[in-house]
């Protein structure tokens, strides 16, 4: 298994011509497809104020420190790391990020936030008949409100969230499950990726290379 760095995206005759047997493209979304990560960072900037009538991170360092994390994980590291949120459970605080989140999805326009050139290599990618799922560790509601705010769903076989797997990435399973609900083999699949945990998990799940997203 190769993983790849890339500053720009790959044209898919690349793809084609190097990897002739791949037949599956397996795309992570927030820092990848999509630049979303800053919205999720002031997302939880507010959620803490919230609760806790302060912000000890800024977005910035959020972002740097949780980037590609399920929100399982940021709360449990929030909680053991910087002592927030004794008094709430992680439905609560889940509950708050996602109606902050929906804030800045609904009043900013996505388009200018989207990876140069997703739509028209999805496109083509759908016309060459190769099989496409989202692989994600975002909430399914966030999901489909920037895949749908952005115009990205119609590209899509399936798309696997945070809720449709026992565990999430780091763990393969994400993975693994979209491979198994499009009927393909980890060595068929190419999986575009940006953050360490997720390029962990498409690494577990033995997928046939790895494109690791720089371009954000």
């Amino acid at each position: 298994m190769k993983i790849l760095e890339a500053k720009k995206l790959i044209e898919l005759e690349e793809i084609i011509s190097t990897y002739p047997k791949v037949t599956t493209l397996l795309f992570d979304m927030d820092g990848t497809i999509i630049n979303t990560e800053i919205l999720h960072a002031k997302a939880i900037v507010e959620t803490i104020a919230h609760f806790e009538n302060k912000a000890p991170l800024s977005a910035d360092e959020i972002t740097h420190a949780f980037c590609g994390m399920p929100d399982n994980l940021v709360f449990f590291k929030l909680q053991q790391d910087h002592a927030l949120f004794p008094s709430i459970n992680f439905d609560t605080f889940v509950e708050r990020k996602n109606l902050e989140l929906n804030k800045y999805l609904n009043s900013e326009n996505l388009i200018p936030s989207l990876l140069v050139g997703i739509d028209l290599f999805l496109q083509k990618a759908k016309n060459e008949g190769f099989k496409i799922a989202l692989v994600t560790a975002s909430e399914r509601s966030i999901t489909h409100t920037i895949l749908e705010n952005s115009g990205l769903k119609q590209y899509f076989d399936r798309i696997i969230t945070r809720q449709d797997t026992k565990n999430s990435k780091p763990e393969p399973d994400p993975y693994l499950h979209a491979l198994e609900s499009l009927g393909s083999n980890a060595s068929e699949a190419i999986v575009f990726e940006d953050s360490v945990h997720g390029i962990e998990a498409a690494t577990k799940a033995r997928v046939q290379a790895i494109i690791k997203a720089l371009w954000f």
